[in-house]
């Protein structure tokens, strides 16, 4: 016989408490006002007096929706109220911000309610933020990063607890939700939102899960259940990685490691390659903030037995080796060293000065570079500018023509496309294709086809602290 849903939800919700919620704890609920956040709060409150814990609420007002974000902030704040919960809650223009720093909403609306949660977290003086992701939410998130492209990390979805954030709910299924919402008369706030499909998640819950459960009915199990193998083997190999970080690096502090290179040279290619991740992740408390360009690169640098570098890392990080020994420092370089080869695969790139003006005479433009600290919104790029993150493209510029095979991503795309077909695209001739100069990286990718487009890699985001702005002029024009 199966249990309620009252007492499966409440069940699975207090196996997952049980095993670090203390009666000491306080815990921040985030409360949208629609169901999930809305079962979770009961759940929480009942538990609460279980387990002898604390709860406030937490409501982040989008400003998406008019009237409706306006009322579902008051039936948030009039339920907590009712309840005698602390309440705290924020306002955010989400659409001004996106727009601003060049996201979409989704991800602009993901950045700025986790700013606010993590805020509350510290005026509340709370211990957790519990979300309301379910069972279903899982299998979406694993989807969404399968069709992204990622690695283990990515498919092993989101985890039950991550510091400061839990999630209790993450073993609850949408259906078990619906009923205990049914069952236990939850009043609950509709999202007409999530009926549009210009949302990624909505297109996968509506259309491709259907589709998908034609071919196995209990997809979303599958999807949440191979996500959970994949957390585990992810937790096992990060604990090797830890041992072998701790074997190549011999000293460290905030700006700079030092490390011996032998225990590293000793490993597999595939052990090389995780080695780097974590150095990278070790170095930006994450991976959001460099990508499988950036690990690919350091791993050739590292793997050099000869001097080397630097290797040119997101917001001014480098690295260099020499013999067995290499150095990840914060700094900043203006310039490519020529001492890497792969820096200059064209014999008629032309360094870029950083900052400064270069002569391009092949190209009959000169390039002017300087470096701002700050970016005005109004400041487009066009035909003749570009703003850039200087933190992203490091400084080791150079200018060359393009050449067969090139890829790029143009500026407002995820993916990449060879550059013939952006010159298709735009009826760009043969014959004048050939003349059109690039400015690449120190990686080698292209950040602006000079007179058209800058690379989405490289535009300016939230998370810049520095902008490299550039501007061509004809020779002798400016």
């Amino acid at each position: 016989m199966s249990l309620h849903p009252m007492g499966t939800l409440i069940q699975k919700t207090r196996k997952m408490l049980a095993g670090f919620i203390r009666p000491e704890h306080k815990v921040l609920i985030a409360v949208s006002g629609g169901i999930d956040s809305s079962v979770l709060l009961d759940v929480m409150l009942r538990l609460s007096d279980e387990l002898h814990f604390k709860i406030a609420v937490a409501h982040f007002n989008h400003q998406a929706r008019g009237e409706e974000s306006i009322a579902d902030e008051d039936f948030v704040s009039q339920y907590a109220d009712s309840l005698g919960l602390e309440f705290v809650t924020e306002k955010g223009d989400v659409y001004s911000e996106a727009k601003k720093i060049k996201k979409s909403f989704q991800e602009t609306a993901r950045i700025l309610r986790g700013e606010f949660l993590r805020r509350s977290l510290l005026t509340t003086h709370a211990h957790f933020i519990a979300l309301g992701h379910n069972d279903d939410d899982q299998a979406e998130t694993v989807l969404i990063n399968l069709l992204r492209g990622s690695g283990m990390k990515g498919l092993s979805g989101m985890s039950e607890r991550s510091d400061p954030f839990i999630r209790p709910l993450l073993n609850c299924d949408r259906k078990e939700i619906q009923e205990y919402a049914r069952d236990q008369k939850i009043a609950f706030r509709e999202d007409s939102s999530n009926r549009k499909t210009d949302y990624l998640r909505n297109r996968i819950r509506m259309q491709l899960i259907p589709m998908l459960e034609d071919y196995n009915p209990k997809i979303k199990k599958t999807l949440t259940q191979t996500a959970q193998i994949l957390r585990d083997e992810e937790k096992l190999l990060s604990l090797q990685d830890c041992e072998q970080l701790k074997k190549i690096i011999l000293n460290e502090n905030e700006e700079q490691i030092f490390m011996d290179l032998n225990p590293f040279w000793a490993l597999s290619n595939e052990g090389q390659q995780r080695l780097c991740w974590s150095l990278l992740r070790k170095i930006y408390g994450g991976a959001s903030r460099f990508s499988f360009r950036h690990v690919s690169y350091i791993r050739r640098i590292m793997q050099k037995r000869t001097s080397a570098g630097p290797a040119l890392l997101p917001e001014g990080w480098y690295l260099e080796t020499q013999g067995n020994t290499g150095h990840i420092k914060k700094g900043t370089y203006f310039r490519a060293s020529s001492t890497d080869a792969e820096t200059f695969k064209n014999s008629d790139a032309v360094p870029i000065k950083i900052p400064g003006t270069t002569s391009w005479e092949t190209a009959g433009i000169e390039i002017r570079a300087e470096l701002l600290s700050t970016y005005d919104a109004s400041q487009n790029n066009s035909a003749e500018e570009a703003f850039l993150d200087f933190g992203m493209t490091g400084g080791g510029i150079t200018g060359r023509f393009n050449e067969p095979g090139d890829r790029f991503v143009p500026l407002g795309m995820s993916g990449s496309q060879k550059l013939k077909k952006f010159f298709i695209d735009r009826k760009v001739d043969r014959e004048h294709r050939k003349s059109i100069p690039v400015l690449t990286n120190a990686l080698g990718d292209i950040i602006w086809i000079i007179g058209m487009r800058i690379s989405n890699l490289y535009r300016i985001t939230d998370r810049t602290q520095q902008v490299l702005h550039l501007t061509q002029y004809k020779c002798g024009g400016k």
